[in-house]
């Protein structure tokens, strides 16, 4: 279990990097909600 913490903490850095990058063009898109909320509140107009 250490060792799979261990690994799960070396990795998440190079994976921030690049979903930080996704994050950003989702916004640009208009896909702010899409990550939090289901399907039916997504494709509601605000």
């Amino acid at each position: 279990m250490a060792a799979l913490k261990r690994y799960n903490r070396a990795i998440a850095r190079i994976r921030a990097r690049g979903e930080h990058a996704f994050r950003v063009l989702k916004c640009q898109f208009g896909y702010r909600r899409t990550r939090y909320r289901g399907l039916a509140v997504n494709q509601r107009e605000i």
